[in-house]
């Protein structure tokens, strides 16, 4: 006769039900099979069949009668433990009710942001989150496309903000915040700057600094003027924003950049803004997080942050 490779402790395993525990746990709590009945809210005789199918499990009485009450067995004993053990963790791990506590968690948030990106969300953000959650930390990421996926799905970055139109598939959730346009930057005694309008003309005809950053708003600008049949004279390309207005200030270069880029480079009274002679449609910045983490709550902290922010002109 073939013998079954399971052993009796798999078998027990098997034949075992988990809401027993909850029976043995309530037993041991009231003393009586009725009270018992009463806590759980069930009725006495399903309480007594449930106690029945937990001794032929455990082959074990479990509790037997005293003067006053029913009392747990050594084995019963055990169970009872390990029924509370049990208890506690589904309570802790799986039914606890998850709230971030702003002005007592210490934790650290990652941001993806590009130079633009940090110009415009993070001194507000970062505002609001030393204000509300003065343990908390921030740390801004300038990531390339290629792996901010992973970076997002990981959780090495919790949030990403800006224009990154490759996040836009399954897997993400993604929350539009304000909407975006492009205008020109010159130095400020600029002949094109001066003469108050500019012409189509003289905007392709002038010499442009172009920005590469790792975020795409630049591809924008690029792709309208593809489809326009335009193009303009590119005669410098550096990787950062902040690098423009110094190539700007000695020289006849101009360069389109996202307003919030021209706004700050106005204030420091470096170079001064131009409208563009061609009409480009508005973008939207938006926040994009995994699916994974859209119900963390220190991740739902964060973009309810933002969105109170930033998230009231659309």
């Amino acid at each position: 006769m073939r013998k079954s490779g399971r052993s009796s402790h798999d078998r027990l395993a098997d034949n075992l039900d988990l809401n027993l525990l909850r029976v043995a746990r309530a037993i041991h709590l009231a003393g009586s099979v009725s009270l018992a009945a009463e806590l759980l809210g069930l009725s006495q005789p399903a309480t007594s069949l449930a106690l029945k199918r937990l001794r032929q499990s455990v082959g074990d009485q479990v509790f037997v009668r005293s003067a006053q009450r029913m009392v747990a067995t050594p084995r019963g004993a055990e169970i009872v433990q390990a029924a509370e053990t049990i208890s506690e963790i589904v309570d802790s791990a799986i039914l606890r009710d998850d709230v971030f506590d702003p002005a007592v968690a210490g934790r650290t948030f990652t941001i993806a942001l590009s130079d633009v990106g940090e110009m415009v969300f993070l001194p507000k953000i970062t505002s609001r989150v030393v204000t509300l959650a003065p343990n908390c930390s921030l740390v801004s990421q300038n990531i390339n496309t290629k792996d901010l996926d992973e970076a997002l799905f990981s959780g090495a970055v919790d949030l990403a903000l800006g224009y990154f139109p490759d996040l836009e598939k399954p897997g993400y959730f993604v929350q539009s915040l304000f909407r975006h346009h492009f205008v020109g930057v010159a130095r400020k005694d600029h002949p094109l700057v001066k003469s108050g309008t500019i012409s189509l003309e003289r905007f392709l005809n002038a010499l442009h600094v172009a920005v590469n950053p790792p975020s795409r708003s630049q591809e924008l600008l690029e792709t309208h003027l593809l489809r326009q049949g335009l193009r303009r004279r590119v005669s410098l390309t550096v990787s950062h924003f902040l690098s423009v207005p110094a190539m700007l200030e000695h020289s006849d270069l101009i360069a389109v950049v996202p307003w919030a880029i021209a706004d700050y480079f106005e204030a420091m009274d470096r170079v001064a803004p131009f409208a563009l002679p061609i009409e480009m449609d508005e973008y939207l910045l938006k926040q994009h997080w995994h699916e994974r983490y859209n119900h963390d709550p220190g991740n739902r902290w964060l973009r309810s942050i933002i969105a109170n922010e930033f998230g009231s002109n659309l």
